[in-house]
């Protein structure tokens, strides 16, 4: 049997980045991935799937030590743009003392750095190409069951497993589930014009349309349509689904044309009732998941990261038990009230960006224009947008 201080289920960036964050604290780590996390040569190849990355949370990705590896590959955020009909509302990184709001980073470039430097540490033990079968808590420590029938013990077991975690789902923890009647749509395009590092959303009836930033004249496309159009447009040929494009983004950033094939997938929200169980944190994905709106994803599931292992580190600091009742309660304690207003936040916003009432409309309208001429709406706005505690 093979023994471990922390067990942590899911080997995709939430997980990849917990288990390099606890050791860089010298703490014994064992990551379990259904998938391979075996190192590759070769660079994965490019696609329309992106994350931006708040200042905040690409201060967490910069502590794993990949950013000099990475930065090539990202494009900054220095505007952040909202457009609604014939209104606008711009945010500059200037604006909040910032030499830009956050990063663009391809999420295949990410992982495959993050895989990368996992496999510089002797205290990260992968576990591979092997789920979670059962786990229960026994005698101080947690007993975890693979599908292969090996076992392992930890103090703490972290759910990083996503929406559909299996840790989750063992420990018997409920969901708040939420359908947003929308698909999402990625892909990478070229254009004749510059985006100008600025990244801009279209609030648009069948949900948002998103620009973001990638190096040169080329940006990752976020497109939210309601399911049925969703089909329709992913029938299209190459130059009619280019089409759509052109006529979507207004012409701002020019002549368009496609790079990589359009994916997509279907929008659910969820979010867990207990963020804690018995030596068991949940997080990312595993604890929330929601409308990709405002990139607020990933840079919420970070904060859970950067909160939990804070705590972990603190226990070990002290020769504390890293699995109490007590660190747990703490933990759920600092994460609850930003993950449930987040996810109501995203869902309610969603809804009435999504609106066709031209009432609706016209009110959006008339919170923009206030917002741009009040500085601490402004100030309030951005302090949303990027994620701190207490806005």
């Amino acid at each position: 049997m093979t023994k471990t201080e922390i067990a942590i289920s899911g080997g995709g960036h939430a997980g990849l980045i917990t288990a390099i964050l606890l050791a860089q604290k010298d703490m014994d780590v064992t990551l379990i991935e259904q998938g391979s996390l075996a190192l590759s040569k070769e660079l994965p190849e490019m696609s329309g799937r992106s994350v931006a990355l708040m200042w905040e949370s690409l201060e967490v990705v910069k502590q794993t030590g990949i950013w000099p590896e990475i930065e090539e590959f990202c494009a900054p955020l220095n505007t952040l743009r909202i457009m609604d009909g014939s209104e606008s509302l711009s945010f500059d990184a200037e604006e909040a003392k910032l030499p830009y709001f956050g990063q663009n980073v391809p999420n295949g470039i990410l992982r495959a750095a993050l895989i990368k430097k996992a496999h510089s540490f002797k205290n990260i033990h992968f576990i591979d190409c092997c789920g979670l079968w059962d786990f229960e808590e026994k005698d101080g420590y947690m007993l975890l069951r693979l599908e292969d029938d090996r076992e392992l013990t930890a103090q703490l077991l972290i759910a990083a497993d996503g929406k559909n975690s299996m840790a989750r789902q063992i420990a018997g923890i409920r969901t708040i589930k939420t359908g947003y009647g929308q698909t999402a749509i990625t892909c990478l395009i070229n254009h004749s014009r510059s985006h100008e590092n600025i990244s801009t959303e279209f609030h648009k009836p069948g949900g948002p349309f998103t620009l973001v930033p990638c190096p040169g004249n080329r940006s990752a496309v976020v497109w939210c349509e309601k399911d049925s159009v969703a089909e329709e447009l992913m029938a299209l040929k190459k130059s009619d689904f280019e089409q759509a494009l052109q006529e979507k983004t207004q012409g701002i950033v020019g002549a368009i044309t496609l790079e990589t094939p359009p994916e997509s997938w279907k929008l659910k929200g969820m979010l867990a009732r207990k963020l804690v169980g018995h030596r068991l944190a949940l997080i990312a994905e595993a604890a929330h998941a929601i409308h990709p709106i405002g990139a607020q994803g990933l840079n919420l599931s970070l904060r859970d990261i950067k909160a939990l292992v804070a705590l972990v580190a603190r226990q070990k600091s002290l020769g504390l038990d890293l699995g109490s009742l007590t660190m747990l309660k703490e933990y759920k304690a600092l994460r609850r009230g930003d993950t449930l207003t987040r996810f109501a936040g995203v869902a309610g916003f969603c809804a009435i960006t999504s609106k066709k009432s031209k009432g609706i409309q016209r009110l959006r309208q008339t919170g923009m224009k206030v917002v741009n001429k009040s500085d601490f709406l402004r100030r309030q706005a951005m302090r949303i947008g990027l994620g701190m505690q207490g806005s």
